[in-house]
């Protein structure tokens, strides 16, 4: 019994030691929530598979007035802390459901999606959504891990 307690024990802690929750960015305000689609629990990675689309879903509350919004998606390879834009073609927020102007302490919903494009390396990265105001002002921030496979 002490055996199997053991075991699992290790288990629990070995598992826990490779879980990432989402997380806010340094030096931006966070998002009240993020949905990213396929993406379940936040111990794991999510899944980015290519050839297919991820769509994430964000709220926030605005920290101030701004008559256009910019997102901005990148990833960082965990291991090398490269960061590498996702390309967003528009970069307007307000293309993606945020009703420009916006006004400060107001709450909004977007929705993107972006293709996983196939050339992409199957790799863990580090993924972050970035929301920015007008003249670089910034908004929100978050990060959390995926897997492209």
């Amino acid at each position: 019994m002490l055996k199997v307690t053991l075991v699992f024990c290790l288990a629990t802690l070995w598992s826990l030691t490779f879980a990432i929750l989402p997380r806010p960015c340094r030096d931006f305000p966070s998002f009240t929530s993020v949905n990213v689609s396929d993406c379940e629990g936040d111990f794991s990675p999510c899944p980015f598979v290519k050839g297919s689309n991820v769509t994430l879903t964000a709220s926030f509350i605005s920290n101030i007035d701004s008559q256009n919004t910019t997102i901005a998606v990148f990833g960082k390879i965990t291991t090398l802390k490269i960061r590498t834009p996702f390309p967003i073609s528009p970069n307007s927020g307000c293309f993606y459901g945020i009703p420009c102007p916006i006004k400060k302490n107001e709450e909004y919903t977007f929705q993107l999606t972006m293709p996983i494009r196939r050339l992409y390396p199957a790799i863990r990265v580090d993924t972050g959504l970035e929301l920015f105001g007008d003249n670089n002002a910034r908004i929100a921030c978050v990060q959390f891990p995926a897997r492209i496979q």
